[in-house]
Protein backbone atom coordinates (compact mmCIF):
# COMPACT_ATOMS: atom_id res chain seq x y z
CA UNK A 1 0.00 0.00 0.00
CA UNK A 2 3.10 2.28 0.92
CA UNK A 3 4.30 1.76 -2.75
CA UNK A 4 1.22 2.31 -3.97
CA UNK A 5 0.91 5.86 -2.91
CA UNK A 6 4.73 6.59 -3.76
CA UNK A 7 3.70 5.75 -6.94
CA UNK A 8 0.79 7.64 -7.35
CA UNK A 9 2.86 10.82 -5.60
CA UNK A 10 5.62 10.21 -8.36
CA UNK A 11 3.20 9.93 -11.46
CA UNK A 12 1.84 13.23 -10.28
CA UNK A 13 5.19 14.94 -10.11
CA UNK A 14 5.89 14.30 -13.44
CA UNK A 15 2.45 14.94 -14.82
CA UNK A 16 3.04 18.49 -13.35
CA UNK A 17 6.83 18.55 -14.60
CA UNK A 18 5.24 17.35 -18.04
CA UNK A 19 2.59 19.66 -17.74
CA UNK A 20 4.90 22.89 -17.68
CA UNK A 21 7.09 22.17 -20.37
CA UNK A 22 6.62 22.56 -24.40
CA UNK A 23 5.71 19.35 -26.63
CA UNK A 24 8.60 20.21 -28.29
CA UNK A 25 11.22 20.92 -25.31
CA UNK A 26 9.56 17.32 -23.74
CA UNK A 27 10.57 15.83 -27.44
CA UNK A 28 13.88 17.11 -27.20
CA UNK A 29 14.82 16.08 -23.65
CA UNK A 30 13.54 12.83 -24.54
CA UNK A 31 15.41 12.27 -27.17
CA UNK A 32 18.69 13.78 -25.44
CA UNK A 33 18.41 10.65 -23.27
CA UNK A 34 18.84 9.18 -26.46
CA UNK A 35 21.89 11.03 -27.18
CA UNK A 36 23.26 10.38 -24.52
CA UNK A 37 23.34 6.66 -24.35
CA UNK A 38 25.51 7.22 -27.69
CA UNK A 39 27.84 9.35 -25.68
CA UNK A 40 26.59 12.73 -27.81
CA UNK A 41 25.22 15.99 -25.27
CA UNK A 42 22.50 18.16 -26.08
CA UNK A 43 22.61 21.22 -24.07
CA UNK A 44 19.92 22.13 -22.45
CA UNK A 45 20.88 25.96 -23.25
CA UNK A 46 20.25 24.81 -26.85
CA UNK A 47 16.88 22.70 -25.90
CA UNK A 48 15.90 25.91 -24.53
CA UNK A 49 16.76 28.26 -27.08
CA UNK A 50 15.39 25.74 -29.81
CA UNK A 51 12.02 26.19 -27.77
CA UNK A 52 12.10 29.82 -27.49
CA UNK A 53 12.70 29.82 -31.33
CA UNK A 54 9.65 27.28 -32.04
CA UNK A 55 7.61 29.67 -29.73
CA UNK A 56 8.59 33.07 -31.69
CA UNK A 57 8.57 31.99 -34.78
CA UNK A 58 4.82 29.67 -34.05
CA UNK A 59 3.35 29.49 -37.61
CA UNK A 60 0.02 27.53 -36.57
CA UNK A 61 -2.85 28.45 -34.35
CA UNK A 62 -2.12 26.40 -31.43
CA UNK A 63 1.27 25.88 -29.31
CA UNK A 64 0.72 22.24 -28.85
CA UNK A 65 2.05 21.17 -31.72
CA UNK A 66 5.68 19.60 -31.52
CA UNK A 67 6.78 21.80 -34.57
CA UNK A 68 5.00 24.83 -34.80
CA UNK A 69 7.57 26.88 -36.64
CA UNK A 70 9.02 25.81 -40.06
CA UNK A 71 10.70 22.92 -39.99
CA UNK A 72 13.27 24.18 -42.18
CA UNK A 73 13.88 27.47 -40.55
CA UNK A 74 13.89 25.16 -37.19
CA UNK A 75 16.15 22.91 -38.37
CA UNK A 76 18.35 25.41 -39.70
CA UNK A 77 18.56 27.55 -36.47
CA UNK A 78 19.64 24.33 -34.74
CA UNK A 79 22.12 23.49 -36.68
CA UNK A 80 23.52 26.74 -36.64
CA UNK A 81 23.07 27.31 -32.60
CA UNK A 82 25.06 24.11 -32.72
CA UNK A 83 27.75 25.00 -33.96
CA UNK A 84 27.84 28.52 -32.55
CA UNK A 85 28.10 26.70 -28.92
CA UNK A 86 31.29 24.68 -30.01
CA UNK A 87 29.16 21.28 -30.02
CA UNK A 88 31.03 18.20 -32.32
CA UNK A 89 30.01 16.64 -35.61
CA UNK A 90 28.09 13.52 -33.65
CA UNK A 91 26.18 16.00 -32.00
CA UNK A 92 25.06 18.03 -34.93
CA UNK A 93 24.74 15.04 -37.18
CA UNK A 94 22.18 13.58 -34.10
CA UNK A 95 20.29 17.16 -34.34
CA UNK A 96 19.87 16.80 -38.37
CA UNK A 97 18.75 13.33 -38.29
CA UNK A 98 16.63 13.98 -35.48
CA UNK A 99 14.68 17.25 -36.55
CA UNK A 100 12.51 16.85 -39.45
CA UNK A 101 13.21 19.10 -42.98
CA UNK A 102 15.82 20.48 -44.86
CA UNK A 103 18.28 22.65 -43.35
CA UNK A 104 16.82 26.30 -44.07
CA UNK A 105 16.11 27.35 -46.98
CA UNK A 106 18.24 28.16 -50.05
CA UNK A 107 21.06 29.10 -47.42
CA UNK A 108 18.86 31.31 -45.01
CA UNK A 109 16.40 31.10 -42.59
CA UNK A 110 13.88 33.23 -40.59
CA UNK A 111 13.84 33.92 -37.26
CA UNK A 112 10.97 36.39 -36.61
CA UNK A 113 11.28 39.09 -39.04
CA UNK A 114 15.25 38.73 -39.55
CA UNK A 115 16.68 36.53 -42.41
CA UNK A 116 19.69 34.77 -41.52
CA UNK A 117 22.37 33.16 -43.68
CA UNK A 118 23.45 29.94 -42.43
Amino acid sequence: MIQKQKFSAHEQYTKNIESDISPFALFMLRNKAQALLNRILIPDTLISELDEFTKRNNVSQSQEELHSSCPNCLKAHAIKTAIDIGLDADAIIFLQNLLDGKTGHEGYYLDGDELIKI
